[in-house]
């Protein structure tokens, strides 16, 4: 088993604000209502980790994660419009 990673680190709300951005020309998605907010904020039990990004260590194949996200929505375009 090999795990694969795109490229670079990125919160949930990073992640989330990066696919806005992405797709807000092609989507009329509007990025301010990603409202980023922290585990205290909503009021989650578990405890998390301040980092646990993925990373592919062995093999570093695949392109950015914000070039994935923009094949992803052109391609979700063609196939919806």
């Amino acid at each position: 088993i090999v795990h694969l990673t795109n490229t670079g680190a990125v919160s949930w709300a990073g992640f989330a604000q990066i696919a806005a951005d992405t797709a807000k020309c092609k989507f009329k998605i509007d990025p301010a209502f990603i409202i980023p907010k922290s585990w205290e904020e909503l009021n989650f039990k578990a405890v998390r980790p301040r980092n646990s990004a993925l990373a592919s260590e062995r093999f570093n194949i695949l392109p950015s994660l914000e070039n994935a996200l923009d094949r992803y929505f052109n391609q979700l375009e063609v196939n919806v419009g």
